[in-house]
């Protein structure tokens, strides 16, 4: 994948060897994003043995990829919040973020993390004057649980804004560079952390301890912690029926000025934009992975941003059903397994949620979180989003399948389905002419990958499994790789 303007800019290098011994640890993280590093530090707080896994380097997935917003701002969610799960439930959700985003300051200033941490306010807002009344029952939800904000209705950064919801006391950063300084305050803790680490299996012993198998070797453990995006194993609880995978496109561009208030718009295209030293992290062109996103910018878009769009890249994230992460037991009557999915965009501040949660979990202390994100909480089975989400993917494999194929190989630096041998088989072509030619049916449930021309990736449009042009696997629900043309499927 592309990586991120975040990864350009680093202010600092840190890496870790890979796993190549058999070791034992009371709690194992597999995943080095900004939940599992965080995670990590609050189990060594408390003098537990940990070790954490990464599959690629720290920070390389989602955590150092976003726009590098610090907010409990995450679109029109609390008058939501308030009518399904009552005005409790919808304060400790806010309280919760914006207690991390306390946290992270706090973090930054304690050991002096480089990450470029600034306070500033936010903006929802839509240009779209159907949705004025919906603003108008988030505000009176945000005055019922006495959120710091404003109501606006034009702004003149915003020239065709109808509505707006200001929050105070955010924040931006640079998300990368904090998840990175951060692993090296973990490490320095006590917490062995292992880079190209992918694990290949997990399973659980007649002792009560899971067998992990990294590497060629093992890691034995009495707690695993999934902090992978999406888990790796499911075990029957059909977790992917619940999510899906939305993936979007950022760019940088030059400021015009450097005061611009961070925002999102809730219109039919959506945009997010943050803010980074000199320059705007523009991201938009959401759509559901494995298809070429619908997308238009509105006609203000560049009076706002007048600059060229420079250096994309791209994103994903797993969204749930009912807008809510699922942090916990991963199975209802298993302790020792937990997994943290579903952060809908919201990492920088669901992750230091999620680790505060999972941590508590291990250590068996009350948190009055756990409900409310429960991945066990009633999720809304055959609700009319959850009929739709599976009648969606339901089409997209069925349509995945209705593909144009041909059997004339691709150009360079080119990827496309063909059809060899009366099956399909994903090709592409190397800027070298080495041609590169993989069964794009996803092992999960047997949707036709996509090429992603951005990532130069096969992505699965049904659940969101994404494979490099090798067949190499980046991300689940599926559990092995796509074979070439001339081998067995390699499980992980």
């Amino acid at each position: 994948m592309n990586v991120s303007y975040w990864m350009k800019n680093k202010k600092n290098t840190i890496s870790y060897p890979a796993l190549e011994k058999e070791c034992d640890c009371d709690v194992l993280i597999i995943g080095g994003g900004i939940s599992g590093v965080s995670t990590a530090y609050y189990l060594a707080e408390t003098g537990n043995d940990v070790i954490l896994l990464e599959a690629d380097c720290i920070g390389y997935g989602a955590s150092g990829r976003n726009t590098g917003k610090v907010s409990a701002q995450h679109g029109i969610v609390y008058h939501e919040l308030i009518e399904k799960h009552g005005k409790e439930m919808a304060q400790l959700y806010y309280e919760s973020h914006q207690k991390a985003i306390d946290t992270i300051e706090k973090l930054v200033a304690t050991y002096d993390i480089d990450c470029d941490f600034k306070r500033c306010d936010t903006l929802l807002y839509t240009e779209e004057k159907q949705q004025v009344p919906l603003y108008q029952k988030e505000y009176e939800a945000y005055e019922t649980l006495h959120i710091p904000s404003s109501y606006i209705s034009s702004h003149q950064d915003y020239p065709q804004l109808q509505a707006g919801l200001q929050m105070m006391h955010q924040a931006v950063f640079d998300p990368y560079s904090f998840v990175v300084q951060f692993s090296k305050v973990v490490s320095e803790k006590g917490v062995s952390i292992y880079e190209h680490s992918p694990v290949s299996e997990l399973s659980k012993t007649e002792d009560g301890l899971y067998k992990v198998s990294v590497n060629g070797t093992f890691v034995h453990a009495r707690y695993v912690i999934l902090a992978t995006q999406y888990p790796i194993v499911d075990y029957g609880n059909l977790y992917f029926s619940y999510m899906y995978c939305e993936q979007q496109t950022l760019y940088t561009a030059k400021q015009k000025k450097t005061d611009r208030m961070v925002s999102l718009s809730t219109d039919t295209y959506p945009i997010s934009i943050g803010n980074h030293q000199d320059k705007h992290i523009i991201a938009c062109k959401s759509h559901r992975n494995g298809y070429e996103p619908n997308f238009r910018f509105p006609s203000s878009f560049h009076t706002m941003i007048p600059n060229q769009l420079q250096t994309p890249w791209t994103s994903s994230d797993f969204v749930s059903i009912d807008h809510l992460p699922l942090i916990g037991k991963l199975e209802k009557y298993n302790d020792q397994l937990l997994f943290a999915s579903g952060f809908s965009k919201w990492g920088n501040t669901t992750g230091i949620v999620a680790g505060k949660i999972l941590a508590s979990c291990v250590q068996n202390k009350p948190s009055s979180l756990r409900m409310l994100f429960s991945p066990q909480r009633k999720k809304g089975t055959f609700s009319w989003n959850y009929v739709k989400l599976n009648l969606q993917n339901a089409a997209m494999f069925f349509r995945s399948r209705w593909i144009h194929m041909d059997d004339e190989m691709p150009e360079k630096e080119e990827g496309k389905p063909v059809w060899i041998n009366h099956h399909i088989y994903g090709a592409y072509r190397d800027e070298n002419n080495e041609l590169f030619i993989v069964d794009i049916t996803c092992p999960h449930a047997g949707c036709i990958a996509q090429f992603n021309k951005e990532d130069k990736s096969w992505d699965c449009p049904c659940h969101g499994s994404r494979f490099t042009y090798k067949g190499d696997i980046i991300k689940g629900p599926a559990t092995c790789s796509l074979s070439s043309i001339h081998e067995d499927k390699k499980v992980i």
